[in-house]
């Protein structure tokens, strides 16, 4: 059993899926490399596929307030989103300054 699988096994209420009241919606960033058992426990698995360069894009703008750079764009997402805030609040910093 691969570390992925472990991980969710470990979760509250995975070790015994008993039908209740609240959905179980665990994640895995790996799907090809859980185990099949563990997957046919579930009724319902949803794919959500990773953004592309026009979506990173879209975020970013809604951080900076203007379009991000490509070389920003280009960064894996959390890191770009890190430094979009960095750059904003950077930015929000020198118009305080500014203002004296």
């Amino acid at each position: 059993m691969d570390t992925e699988t472990k991980n969710l096994m470990q979760a509250p209420g995975l070790t015994e899926l008993e039908p209740g009241p609240l959905p179980i919606i665990p994640k895995a960033n790996f799907h090809e490399h859980l185990d099949a058992a563990l997957l046919r426990r579930f009724e319902m698995q949803i794919e959500v596929p990773l953004l592309d360069a026009k979506g990173r894009g879209i975020i970013l703008k809604k951080i900076l307030g203007k379009d991000a750079s490509d070389e920003l764009i280009a960064l894996p997402l959390v890191t770009s989103i890190r430094l979009a805030h960095r750059m904003r609040r950077l930015e929000f910093i020198a118009e305080l300054e500014a203002k004296g």
